[in-house]
């Protein structure tokens, strides 16, 4: 559904909650999380063994400048 957020091949917000109205969207979360802590639910969750690697591209990236659509973030992760 990439009006939530949960497609890299159309673009969307990069949203990712089951219910919109409810927590952080994953655009927040991205911005505010720790290095070690992205890397650990790309490691666990998305079972990517270069998880460390991708975590820190993405910190990177939102310093620059803050991730708010799901394209943006398959730049990165590509």
């Amino acid at each position: 559904d990439a009006e939530r957020g949960f497609s890299f091949m159309r673009d969307g917000p990069l949203d990712m909650r089951m219910d919109p109205t409810r927590g952080q969207s994953a655009a927040e979360w991205l911005q505010t999380a720790e290095e070690d802590d992205i890397a650990w639910v790309i490691k666990t969750f998305g079972e990517e063994r270069f998880g460390k690697r991708i975590a820190r591209a993405i910190v990177e990236r939102n310093r620059i400048q803050p991730m708010t659509r799901t394209k943006e973030l398959a730049a990165v992760i590509a």
